[in-house]
């Protein structure tokens, strides 16, 4: 048996979709062990029982110890590690956590608490998505995540044939969550919908809060910045420490075109706000890299790299998985090649030092290298973009007119 396991995520960690009541050791692993691009499938959540002690997933968690690559499930970040961008099995290392004697925990220096972590009868850190609750409709999102697209699917029929829209993602009642052990808790991670906004996620902290555990958990939010109310800041500082991811896919014209209908100036002073807030521990940006921001690189990196710079905020990005129609694969060859001369063209004019290349120059050069057209998907992103850009007020051609023109008068 290793001391170390091959991925800490499933070891230590649930993942709670309560909007689908499903469960899995991270919420990239696919229980279906097939990669369609669009979905990650997880496992039933019984009710009445508790999730962590799920027969499967034990399984999974324990061959941790004896797997020396990934499994089929975790095809996600084979992905995301290709492209040279930090998956959760690279970034568990960076992340500090704490045993229930409070013994301090850091991933790959100390093996014999490592091991120690193959027998936890309850999970140290919890991964929660809630309703999907979100007061933004992101275009490479859907109605899973947000109720502004839910509502907007619904509304428009020509989306039908591109979106599911018969769905209710509202998030169960929080008794489901009384079958589980959260003693052990040193750790939960926030996603889906806007955890800021969404009641599911906020009665889940509530509870934390009335188990009387929650000034032994660190909270990791990730959010789109639109809210930073008294309530919500009420709220979080009940627990130890608060880190927050902000998703921000662009700056300016390239957010408010893809961050529907967020005002890029009201974002960049709550990012500012967040950022200096004494609540708040650590602060970081994430981007989703898509089609709709490559077009438009020199609208937005500029931004990134003066806050960064300005700031010392750091900054991640990650690749785009769904829906289809908005993978990278939809950008032609020709396309493809003029926008790495532009990410070049980028780290030259700002002198981008090793960082920033890390960053940005080299993974979103591996890929557009790694991703081959699509045809079928660049019809499809052109009949969407179209449909979306006529019910937004919003215009692809006006944020990326040279690619516009070359892309939409293809085929």
């Amino acid at each position: 048996m290793n001391k170390k396991p091959f991925c800490i995520a499933p070891v230590i960690n649930l993942f709670l979709q309560m909007n689908t009541k499903n469960i899995g050791p991270c919420c990239a692993w696919n229980e279906s062990d097939v990669d369609d691009g669009d979905t990650f499938e997880h496992l039933d959540w019984e009710e009445g029982s508790d999730p962590w002690k799920n027969k499967k997933l034990t399984q999974f968690r324990e061959s941790m110890y004896t797997v020396t690559k990934y499994p089929t499930e975790c095809i996600h970040c084979v992905k995301q590690e290709k492209a040279g961008i930090k998956t959760d099995r690279t970034a568990w290392d960076d992340v500090p956590s704490w045993f229930s004697d409070g013994t301090k925990w850091y991933p790959g220096k100390e093996l014999d608490n490592l091991n120690k972590l193959s027998t936890l009868d309850a999970p140290m850190t919890i991964h929660y998505q809630g309703g999907n609750m979100c007061n933004l409709k992101c275009i490479m999102c859907d109605a899973s995540n947000s109720t502004e697209w839910q509502k907007e699917i619904k509304d428009n029929k020509e989306l039908h044939d591109y979106y599911s829209h018969d769905m209710d993602w509202s998030g169960l009642d929080i008794e489901i969550i009384k079958n589980l052990d959260t003693s052990q808790l040193r750790l939960v991670r926030l996603a889906s919908g806007e955890p800021t906004l969404d009641p599911s996620t906020i009665n889940f902290l509530k509870y934390l809060v009335e188990e009387g555990n929650a000034n032994n958990i660190d909270l990791h939010v990730t959010t789109n910045a639109t809210n930073f109310n008294k309530n919500w800041q009420e709220l979080i500082k009940n627990f130890n420490k608060v880190n927050v991811q902000i998703s921000c896919d662009g700056a300016h014209e390239t957010y408010e075109y893809i961050r529907v209908p967020a005002k890029w100036n009201h974002i960049e002073k709550n990012i500012k706000k967040i950022f200096y807030s004494e609540l708040i521990e650590y602060t970081n940006l994430i981007t989703v890299i898509q089609p709709a921001n490559l077009l438009s690189l020199k609208t937005w990196i500029p931004w990134f790299i003066w806050f960064h710079r300005t700031a010392r905020c750091d900054l991640e990005v990650s690749i785009i998985d769904s829906p289809s129609h908005f993978l990278i694969s939809v950008l032609p060859d020709d396309i493809k090649k003029d926008i790495a001369s532009d990410m070049y063209e980028l780290s030259d004019e700002y002198k981008f030092d090793d960082y920033e290349n890390e960053l940005y120059t080299q993974p979103i050069i591996s890929l557009l290298n790694n991703h081959t057209f699509d045809p079928t998907s660049f019809e499809q992103f052109k009949k969407v973009t179209n449909i979306l850009d006529k019910l937004r007020g919003n215009s692809l051609e006006k944020l990326a007119p040279e690619y516009y023109k070359r892309m939409f008068k293809m085929g």
